[in-house]
């Protein structure tokens, strides 16, 4: 029988191939390279990319539908004889790109060793449709997609319905994580979880979200079931993956204290503290008391966090502190107001993008709420020299996250 119309088989690959290749052919022509459609074999698509030195023949090759590794290696394989083939043509050098609707950073990543071992120093590429574009050879650094392009509506239906690194997603990974996990740094419950339906109970989830998470994890091979038992493997590809897609933390605002502080963490720790409900003995986060206070919920973050965790390694970075609300309001009860340009700030304050994650994971020190030690490796993973040294602190810490 036929495919039916609408299904990615009706689609077929030659149409998302050639809608791809328009993807990224746009791509190349915002960032200023000459781009030409020169003629080939059936079923070949390429493009010609000239940028002052730099001049690649392209072949791209597409996957319709979720295809697994083995396809995809295949198809950026016949990518890589065939870019070869065209340059060898037109004494350009070869690029050979692999599209699909989606494509995982961890498949990404195998991608770019399969073509480190079998490509012999080619330029390569990974083009997907939710607007992931990466081109990996000399001069290609800046070839990005525009903010929110995606290569069609089609392939963009066929893509994953749920993102396992969403805000819930990154809760309900902490709750797998959390009998990995000191009660101290991270409040999540610790019960071994049997399946979906235990896992939204712990979560605070509905099962169906619970039940679409799992299955992107399961199809990216990072969980499995072990006596009975749910179990996150390769977890350092895993906890990779998920601090590529956290690590823009959220709206950022610079900070002052009405009047002067001489300890500033010491002034924030106490008014969060004074602001805090008592939530000692609760067993679940979707419990009344937590769902209130949605909206003004707060917390310090990164490397204050760490250092009233008991983790601290780096001394004189600012002080910041999750919000989940910026309003005048919320500023008045810290006994804040933001600071403009020419003030000195005495804090960062962040409103997080994912403010479940945030604020369910995190712990009570002394009355002081303060971001989970899983939310801190995330955050300061991305600031620069400090932040790594920071990160390998908190890794060495945690037995499961040796060899990242």
């Amino acid at each position: 029988m036929g495919a039916a119309r609408g299904s990615p088989e009706g689609q077929g690959p030659q149409r998302l191939q050639r809608q791809a290749l328009e993807r990224l052919k746009s791509a190349f022509e915002l960032h200023g390279w000459k781009v030409s459609l020169p003629g080939g074999a059936p079923g070949r698509a390429g493009l010609a990319c000239r940028n002052g030195d730099f001049a690649y023949a392209v072949e791209l090759k597409a996957s319709p539908g979720r295809s697994r590794r083995v396809i995809l290696r295949g198809l950026m394989a016949d990518a890589i004889l065939q870019s070869r083939q065209a340059a060898r043509e037109s004494e350009l050098q070869p690029l050979a790109v692999v599209a699909a609707p989606h494509l995982s950073s961890e498949i990404v990543q195998e991608l770019g060793e399969y073509v480190r071992d079998v490509g012999e120093g080619i330029a390569w590429g990974v083009l997907d449709g939710r607007g992931r574009l990466e081109l990996h050879g000399p001069g290609l650094d800046s070839v990005r997609l525009p903010e929110g392009a995606w290569i069609s509506d089609a392939p963009r239906r066929e893509a994953p319905t749920y993102n396992p690194f969403s805000d819930l997603g990154q809760w309900m990974l902490k709750v797998l994580l959390a009998p990995h996990v000191s009660e101290s740094w991270l409040r999540a419950p610790r019960s071994l979880v049997r399946g979906m339906a235990e896992l939204a109970e712990h979560a605070g989830s509905s099962p169906a979200s619970a039940s679409r998470f799992l299955s992107e994890l399961e199809a990216d091979g990072y969980v499995e079931k072990r006596d009975g038992h749910l179990r996150l493997v390769r977890i350092p590809a895993l906890l990779n993956a998920w601090r590529m897609a956290a690590q823009r933390p959220g709206e950022v605002r610079r900070a002052r204290f009405h009047l002067p502080a001489a300890d500033p963490l010491e002034r924030i720790g106490r008014r969060l503290a004074e602001r805090n409900p008592r939530r000692e003995g609760l067993e679940r986060l979707s419990a009344p008391e937590t769902i209130d206070r949605k909206g003004r919920r707060a917390c310090l973050a990164m490397f204050a966090a760490c250092r009233v965790l008991g983790l601290g390694h780096v001394r004189g970075a600012p002080i910041h502190v999750y919000v989940e609300d910026l309003s005048a309001e919320v500023l008045e009860e810290l006994e804040l107001g933001l600071a403009d340009r020419q003030s000195v700030a005495d804090l960062v304050l962040i409103r997080p993008r994912f403010p479940e994650s945030v604020f369910r994971g995190s712990v009570d020190v002394e009355g002081v709420p303060v971001a989970d030690v899983l939310q801190c490796w995330v955050d300061v993973s991305f600031k620069a020299a400090r932040g790594e040294e920071q990160a390998k602190l908190i890794e060495q810490q945690l037995d499961f996250m040796r060899g990242i």
